[in-house]
């Protein structure tokens, strides 16, 4: 059983318990129905509205699970939850009957707000986005933002969200990932591994979505807000920078990173940084972190080809 079913089912019963059973009273008065208006987790709320068919002989298995299962919207969470609801439900007594005939129209209308409540809370996690980094490689971007000499001492860093390693469009990527190889040899097993990692990594683009927030002076650009100052068919009227700076006048410019290349014991992090300030001028090169203790540390190691 899923964990969050269980715990729905435990903050049910334990409210269930503070009221008898059912009796001849008016059922549109259900004390549960403030605590399930009140609810917060979906699941608690798709689990006490099967509950509460239940209680009154109504449930209909069937409809119910397949009206969840289309609020839901295919949410995989969701799909475990209801998936569990016909066993729960018949193995605490319930009847097959005709789902929310029974009740007149106030408690049909609680009931329906509260799974569409339900369902708000499933898309919202949905759309979630899932982290495309690790929290080490988030950690090994910031430290390269805020300590990098390109970058240090601007008020406000404006992140592209799309990795780069910088290279221009005469440069072969075989090519450099071959002249990094090389010039790895004589490092340290570590550090060939990170090499290693760094090219794996980075053999495409990737839209960067950090798993912590960003430090407040780090703001990420969309691609589509980039394309919209430096469009993709050219900036023939030569503008881009200038609406660039306006938007964001306190940063240095654009700055694009690569995915960090870390070794499997991470003693060693490799990251490329650049930043682009105007037309023609920008700078860029990788990055060297070495773990000292619990800290990484920006060492002074000169390594790679220009890359941009």
């Amino acid at each position: 059983m899923p964990d969050e079913l269980c715990q729905a089912i435990s903050k049910y019963r334990s409210t269930i318990a503070l009221r008898p059973e059912k009796s001849n009273a008016n059922p549109r008065a259900s004390s549960t129905i403030p605590m399930m208006m009140a609810a917060t987790d979906w699941p608690t709320v798709l689990f006490v509205l099967a509950e509460e068919r239940r209680r009154r002989d109504e449930v209909d298995t069937a409809s119910f699970v397949a009206f969840c299962r289309s609020r839901a919207r295919n949410s995989p969470t969701a799909a475990r939850i209801t998936d569990e609801a016909p066993g729960i439900v018949l193995a605490s007594g319930g009847r097959t009957g005709h789902a929310f005939d029974c009740c007149g129209p106030p408690m049909k209308l609680v009931f329906l707000l509260l799974l569409l409540v339900a369902s708000g809370a499933i898309a919202a996690e949905e759309k979630k986005a899932v982290a495309t980094i690790s929290p080490t490689e988030q950690d090994i971007i910031s430290l390269a933002i805020a300590r990098s000499i390109e970058t240090i001492g601007d008020e406000l860093h404006v992140l592209e969200e799309t990795t780069s390693v910088g290279l221009s469009a005469h440069r072969d990527e075989n090519e450099v990932a071959m002249q990094l190889r090389e010039q790895a040899l004589d490092h340290d097993p570590p550090f060939r591994a990170a090499v290693e990692d760094f090219i794996r990594k980075n053999r495409t683009g990737m839209k960067l979505i950090f798993p912590n927030p960003l430090a407040k002076n780090t703001q990420i650009i969309s691609r589509e807000e980039l394309q919209k100052i430096f469009p993709p068919s050219g900036d023939k009227k030569r503008t881009g920078w200038k609406t660039f700076l306006a938007r964001y006048p306190h940063s240095g410019g654009l700055i694009n990173v690569s995915r960090p290349g870390i070794d499997a014991k991470q003693k060693v992090a490799i990251i490329y940084l650049g930043q682009t300030r105007d037309y023609g001028s920008g700078s860029g090169r990788l990055h060297i972190f070495r773990r000292e203790g619990t800290e990484w540390v920006l060492t002074d190691e000169f390594f790679g080809p220009p890359l941009l």
